[in-house]
C-alpha cells in the first residue's frame, strides 16, 4: 500500500499535474494506491478530484500576498491556524510520501509533514518561483521542475528536471476537426487558441486582445 498526502493550488489547474502523478502511481502493477487531497473547498477543484475518486480534506485560509496590513495578518493567522488540521490527516493518513504542486494552501501540509518527517516531494511548475514555492523548497525532500529554466532559484541538489506531468486522456484527443465542430467553431476555418497560466496569463491576454485586429 502507497499513501500519497496531496496538496497544492487553491484553483483546478494545479490539481492536474497531481491527478497525473497519482495516475502514474495507480497504473504500477501490484500496487495499491491510497491518495487524499488538502486544500480549498473551491467548487473546480472539489469537482475534478472527485472525479478521479480523490477524497479531500478542507484547509480554511487565504493567500499572503496584497498591500492591505489587517488582510496579510488575518490570513498569516488563518494559515497558523490551519497547521493543526494538516497534523491531524498526517496523523490518521500516516502517508508515505506528500507530493505538493505549490500554493499558499500547501504551506501548511509541507510545514505538517516535515514536523512527522513525512518526505515531500514538490512540483514547481513555474521559471519564476513564487513566495509559497520558494518556501516550500527550503523543506522539501526533492524538488521537480519542467524545464531546466525553472531549476535555476531552487536547491541544485535536491532538484531534478521532470517534465510536466501529463494525465493519459491528455493523449487521446479527438481528431481536430470533430473538435472544431463539437465546439461550435466551423471546420474548415483557421482557428487560434491562446492560452496562459498563472502571472503570465494576464499579461498575455491584454497583448492579444490588443492585437487582435
Amino acid at each position: 500500500m502507497l499513501r500519497l498526502l496531496l496538496s497544492g493550488g487553491g484553483t483546478g489547474g494545479h490539481v492536474f499535474p497531481v491527478l497525473a502523478v497519482v495516475n502514474a502511481a495507480r497504473s504500477l502493477p501490484s500496487l495499491e494506491v491510497e491518495a487524499v487531497h488538502m486544500g480549498t473547498r473551491a467548487a473546480v477543484e472539489q469537482r475534478i478530484l472527485a472525479s478521479a475518486g480523490i477524497p479531500s480534506r478542507e484547509l480554511s485560509l487565504g493567500g499572503l500576498r496584497g498591500s492591505n496590513p489587517l488582510r496579510l495578518a488575518w490570513n498569516a493567522g488563518r494559515m497558523a491556524a490551519a497547521l493543526r488540521p494538516a497534523l491531524k490527516v498526517i496523523d490518521e493518513l500516516r502517508p508515505h510520501v506528500t507530493f505538493t504542486s505549490g500554493g499558499y494552501v500547501s504551506v501548511p501540509a509541507v510545514i505538517a509533514s516535515r514536523l512527522r518527517k513525512v518526505p515531500v516531494l514538490l512540483f514547481s511548475a513555474d521559471v519564476s518561483a513564487g513566495l509559497a514555492i520558494r518556501l516550500e523548497a527550503r523543506l522539501a525532500s526533492r524538488i521537480a521542475v519542467p524545464v531546466e529554466e525553472a531549476a535555476a532559484a531552487l536547491s541544485p541538489d535536491r532538484t531534478f528536471v521532470s517534465g510536466y506531468p501529463v494525465r493519459p486522456d491528455m493523449l487521446t484527443l479527438p481528431a481536430r476537426a470533430s473538435a472544431k465542430a463539437s465546439l461550435g467553431f466551423d471546420p474548415d476555418r483557421p482557428l487560434l487558441l491562446v492560452f496562459g497560466g498563472s502571472q503570465g496569463a494576464r499579461s498575455l491576454n491584454e497583448a492579444i486582445g490588443a492585437g487582435l485586429d
